[in-house]
C-alpha cells in the first residue's frame, strides 16, 4: 500500500514538473518569436500580432470588469504596445493574479478552438501526456495531416500563432502579480503547515489541459521556425 501510494505520488510529481516545463517553454518560445520578428520586420510585426494584441488587452479589460477593477483606459496599438489601465480589483490577491494571467487563459481557449477547426487537437486523436516523446509523435502526425495548400490552413495558423505569441504575461504583468503571488503561496504554505486542509490541484492534470498546452507548444515551435525563416530572408534583403 505504501509503495503504491509513493508510486502514485511520484507520477503526479512528474506530471506537475512537466506541466511547469511546458509552460516555461511556451513563455520562452513566445519571447523568442517576439524578439526575432520585432527585430527583423519592424512595423510589419505590429500588423502580424494585431489579432493577438486585441485578444490580450480585451482579456485584461473583461477580467477587470469581472473582478471589480475600474478600467480607466484601453490602448491597443500604442508604439510601446497595448495597455489597459485599471484600478485595484475588489477581489483581494486573487483578483490581480487573474487580471494579469487572463490573456494566457483566454488565449489558450481560443487557440484550442482554432486548432479544432484546423483538425489539430480533435477528439479522434489519442490523448497525449506531457512527455517529449508523446509531443514529438503527436506533432509529426498532426502537421503531416495538414493541407498547407489551403488558404484556411494558413489563416488559422496565422491567427493561432499571433495569439500564442502575445498571450504570455508581459514584464508589467509579471511585476503586477509578484506581491499577490507571494501572498497566495505563503497562504497555501501556512494552510498546509498548520491545518489538515489540503488543496487538490488534480484539475491541472486533466488530459484536456495537456492537449491544449501541447497544441500551443506545437504551434509556437512552428511559429519559431517561420520567424527564423522570415528573419533570415529579411536580413538577406537588407544586406
Amino acid at each position: 500500500m505504501f509503495e503504491s501510494a509513493r508510486g502514485l505520488s511520484t507520477t503526479y510529481s512528474h506530471d506537475y514538473l512537466m506541466l511547469i516545463v511546458v509552460f516555461l517553454l511556451i513563455v520562452a518560445l513566445s519571447f523568442a518569436i517576439n524578439h526575432l520578428l520585432a527585430g527583423s520586420t519592424g512595423r510589419g510585426y505590429r500588423l502580424f500580432v494585431a489579432p493577438g494584441v486585441v485578444v490580450h488587452e480585451l482579456s485584461h479589460a473583461i477580467t477587470c470588469l469581472i473582478t471589480g477593477a475600474k478600467v480607466t483606459s484601453i490602448s491597443m496599438f500604442k508604439k510601446e504596445g497595448g495597455e489597459v489601465k485599471h484600478g485595484y480589483p475588489k477581489i483581494p490577491v486573487l483578483g490581480q493574479i487573474l487580471i494579469s494571467l487572463s490573456p494566457f487563459i483566454v488565449g489558450s481557449i481560443l487557440i484550442f478552438i482554432l486548432a479544432r477547426a484546423l483538425g489539430i487537437a480533435n477528439s479522434e486523436l489519442p490523448q497525449v501526456s506531457l512527455n517529449p516523446a508523446s509531443i514529438i509523435l503527436w506533432a509529426k502526425e498532426t502537421f503531416s495531416a495538414l493541407n498547407l495548400r489551403e488558404f484556411k490552413t494558413w489563416l488559422i495558423l496565422y491567427l493561432s500563432i499571433s495569439i500564442a505569441v502575445t498571450m504570455t504575461p508581459s514584464i508589467k504583468d509579471i511585476r503586477n502579480i509578484l506581491f499577490s503571488l507571494a501572498v497566495l503561496l505563503l497562504t497555501i504554505f501556512l494552510i498546509y503547515k498548520y491545518t489538515s486542509i489540503r488543496i487538490s490541484l488534480a484539475f491541472l492534470l486533466q488530459p484536456s489541459l495537456f492537449v491544449i498546452l501541447n497544441t500551443i507548444l506545437i504551434l509556437l515551435i512552428f511559429g519559431l521556425i517561420l520567424s527564423i525563416i522570415v528573419s533570415v530572408v529579411v536580413s538577406l534583403f537588407k544586406s
